[in-house]
């Protein structure tokens, strides 16, 4: 996959500040020694474009882009200092986490019917919630007060997909799976026409419930069934 340099990135209907691997360590604060520079009139950073950044994401977050293009497992997210540590919550609240923005702590949770699509974690249990119902599994750390019957979460894997099958084939498919310690699928939740979701903090709150967080890039959407066939029908 190819980008060329100088034009806006579109990932999906998001935009993004894109950064490539080799230009990493400038992210870091670096400065450039103006005598090293080219002639103002001719130099261009032809290695970064600069477009707007994620809705309500702090930090200015980049898109790190590997070698091989978005799918490449090298292509990372940096949220900069949006990254910190999660919120001091009590064990009767949740952490509640909508695509674009960045995680809140509340005391009580909106009817999955009135609600968004979110990510949210419990005292010992985890739920997709994707605006019509929640699949909620209980953790391998804690205990679930409220779902003492739901399955229990091994792995949590990050899916993303670069090109749909049909129609608007140049925007991709972003899914969160739940998986049992047999790599079943047990809940899984579509939001490829949302904002991304800070999968900095999905990732936070998997491990502090000690669910594993993995993470597959595919390039089109038949890759992925045929990688996942047990998950599609």
């Amino acid at each position: 996959m190819t980008i060329p340099a100088g034009l806006p990135f579109n990932l999906g209907s998001d935009r993004f500040k894109l950064h490539f691997p080799e230009e990493a360590d400038a992210l870091d604060g670096d400065e450039v020694d103006p005598d090293e520079s080219a002639d103002p009139d001719e130099a261009s950073d032809e290695s970064v474009v600069e477009v707007e950044e994620v809705h309500g994401s702090p930090g200015e977050p980049v898109l790190l882009v590997g070698p091989g293009g978005i799918e490449d497992p090298e292509t990372t997210w940096d949220y900069g200092d949006g990254g910190g540590v999660l919120p001091e919550h009590d064990p009767d609240q949740y952490f509640w986490l909508t695509p674009g923005e960045d995680v809140v702590v509340v005391d009580q949770l909106p009817r999955p019917r009135r609600g968004s699509t979110a990510f949210i974690m419990g005292a010992g249990e985890l739920a997709l919630s994707d605006g019509k119902r929640r699949y909620w599994v209980r953790t391998p750390a804690g205990t679930s007060r409220d779902h003492p019957e739901a399955p229990v979460a091994s792995k949590l894997v990050v899916i993303f997909v670069a090109h749909r099958a049909v129609r608007r084939s140049n925007r991709p498919r972003r899914y969160i799976a739940f998986l049992d310690v047999s790599d079943d699928l047990i809940g899984w939740m579509d939001y490829s026409d949302t904002w991304p979701l800070r999968t900095d903090r999905v990732q936070q709150m998997a491990e502090l419930c000690g669910v594993r967080v993995e993470t597959e890039r595919y390039r089109t959407e038949s890759e992925f069934e045929a990688a996942r066939p047990s998950w599609v029908g």
